[in-house]
């Protein structure tokens, strides 16, 4: 949990930095290759732009080095269906990365509540250890 602080520092030392300077820092530290393309973010408006930007560094730096993750546009583009306030239905494959599209509200507004309802307990209890690391001390799972 400590290191889970410090990140938690580093980032909003620096998602408090004027935009201008954190999307360059942002843009630095994900490669290129990994980041949502200009064509995607062009027709969104600044903030949602800084929005993804600091989804897109909290996501990055939260997964394991060598193994880091940036959301796939089809994975923001659930995001920018929970920043208005829509209700989202995903039909995808296993390992197409639906699961985190129920991270990435969390990762957009650190202070909200998520309820994730799964019919099947072999991913419920696997989504439970991946996230207990980061789950508050108050925080309850239940596994039935």
């Amino acid at each position: 949990m400590e290191e889970l602080s410090k990140l938690d520092h580093a980032f909003h030392t620096l998602a408090s930095r004027p935009p201008a300077i954190f999307l360059s820092l942002a843009k630095s530290i994900i490669p290129a290759n990994s980041a949502p393309s200009d064509a995607f973010l062009a027709p969104l408006s600044v903030g949602k732009r800084l929005d993804i930007w600091r989804v897109c560094l909290l996501c990055y730096l939260l997964t394991i080095d060598g193994k880091r993750i940036v959301p796939r546009e089809l994975q923001l583009c659930g995001l920018l269906a929970t920043m208005r306030r829509r209700n989202s239905v995903v039909y995808s494959g296993c390992g197409t990365g639906k699961t985190l599209f129920m991270v990435l509200p969390l990762l957009w507004n650190l202070k909200s509540v998520s309820i994730i309802i799964s019919p099947l307990k072999r991913l419920q209890a696997n989504q439970v250890d991946i996230f207990s690391p980061y789950m508050r001390s108050e925080s309850q799972l239940c596994m039935d």
